[in-house]
């Protein structure tokens, strides 16, 4: 399977850098998370304890107006569970349940803390009860329900969280670009070398102009063009060669056909002196010297070209 290069310089990258976004706005996320619910919690604690320890009666009014500032609805009940003053107003079954669910949930100490979600109405809420340290009008001690509206708490965890996960989106986004803007950086000039490599195995030879960044890419570059003078080089001799052997060839054809032509003129001559004897026949020895020697000559000249 055919993995590019740019596959493999982008990917460790990207997939590293990637991890490390993700886990530190993960942390960060996490971390601006804990302090929202802490501070909701600490508010939500002091405004629960006030009401819980309150030297003033808790009338719906009271109630209306503590509501507005904190955000929670709150239900008081009388020693005997009915329901006294409300800034909610739950039915019978869902005060049932949000008893039980804040009953199961309720802290040793006291304290304010979001329990279980229960159903009124058509909103969501976490419940919480807390015993009443004021008693109320008739001389008993009631309990006071606390309800925190989950939309509310939500939206604190989103106001909390989306920003250090729209940051990281970000952050990731430009690093995708950038990460791959330095891949294809350094991917295109080896596309042109390969461009180049592959010209020069089909017998192009030209130079590759060289990059102007001083690296191993520019290196690689300058190396290539050398091949490519060296070849070219090389090929000019090697067809130069090639010439000289084949001139040499054809020289020697020519040597093989003028020396036969030559032997048989000597013969010929030596024939005729043996047919016609003169008495002076010393023309003739000159002619056949001559052509015995040019048939030395060209004997010669035909053993060096083959040599060659």
């Amino acid at each position: 399977m055919r993995w590019p290069i740019r596959a493999q310089l982008l990917l460790p990258m990207l997939l590293v850098v990637l991890l490390t976004i993700a886990l530190a706005s993960g942390a960060v996320a996490y971390w601006r998370f804990v302090q929202v619910r802490q501070r909701e919690l600490d508010d939500l604690r002091r405004v629960t304890a006030t009401l819980a320890d309150a030297s003033f009666p808790l009338s719906h009014r009271v109630l209306q107006q503590i509501s507005g500032l904190s955000g929670a609805e709150f239900v008081v009940l009388d020693a005997d569970g009915q329901l006294q003053h409300a800034t909610v107003q739950p039915s019978g079954d869902e005060l049932h349940t949000a008893r039980r669910a804040a009953q199961q949930t309720a802290q040793p100490s006291g304290t304010a803390m979001l329990g279980s979600k229960v159903q009124v109405g058509q909103r969501s809420f976490l419940v919480h009860e807390v015993p009443l340290v004021r008693p109320l009008a008739d001389g008993r001690r009631g309990t006071l329900l606390v309800f925190y509206p989950e939309d509310r708490w939500s939206a604190a965890v989103r106001q909390a969280v989306v920003p250090s996960l729209l940051a990281a989106l970000v952050m990731a986004t430009v690093v995708a670009v950038m990460t791959a803007l330095l891949a294809r950086r350094l991917v295109e000039p080896i596309k042109r070398l390969g461009a180049q490599a592959a010209a020069i195995a089909a017998g192009d030879f030209r130079p590759l102009p060289v990059p102007a960044r001083n690296d191993e890419i520019r290196d690689l570059a300058v190396s290539i063009n050398s091949m490519a003078e060296k070849l070219s080089r090389y090929g000019q001799q090697v067809r130069d060669n090639e010439r000289t052997r084949l001139l040499g060839q054809l020289g020697v054809g020519m040597a093989h056909q003028l020396r036969n032509a030559v032997t048989g003129a000597a013969m010929a001559i030596e024939l005729h002196k043996q047919d016609c004897p003169a008495p002076d026949s010393e023309a003739l020895q000159v002619a056949i010297r001559q052509l015995r020697l040019i048939e030395s000559y060209l004997q010669r000249f035909m053993g060096f070209g083959r040599a060659q």
